[in-house]
């Protein structure tokens, strides 16, 4: 039992990829987003990119919160790769804002992340 629910909290190497691979998709479609208006292509398309990692993660792992430490993402008590500058730079555009903590579910929509980058800018 006590195996079973370590599983589900931790997160496996595969996940931990898509994972780091949706935070560098995101972190360009902030910038996207930043840059062009909803309807441009490149703004769709950097939406849409970290949007489809994101849903490959959650067919393991219905929801994933991540807190945020200054220039470090930390799932799981773990500290994602920190030698990645995307996901150093998405930390700190999060802490620059005072987010702590996010947790993203099966739930969330590509609008969703449209206003939560629009909030970030």
């Amino acid at each position: 039992m006590e195996d079973e629910k370590q599983e589900k909290s931790s997160l496996s190497t595969a996940d931990a990829k898509l994972l780091s691979h949706a935070i560098k998709e995101l972190n360009i479609s902030k910038k996207n987003v930043g840059l062009y208006p909803r309807n441009h292509p490149l703004t769709k398309e950097s939406i849409g990119r970290a949007f489809r990692f994101l849903q490959k993660l959650f067919e393991s792992k219905g929801s994933i919160t991540l807190g945020i430490a200054r220039d470090s993402l930390i799932i799981d008590g773990a500290v994602l790769d920190k030698e990645t500058p995307a996901l150093n730079e998405f930390a700190l555009s999060l802490h620059s804002k005072g987010i702590a903590a996010i947790t993203l579910s099966t739930t969330l929509t590509i609008e969703e992340l449209f206003i939560f980058h629009e909030l970030l800018m």
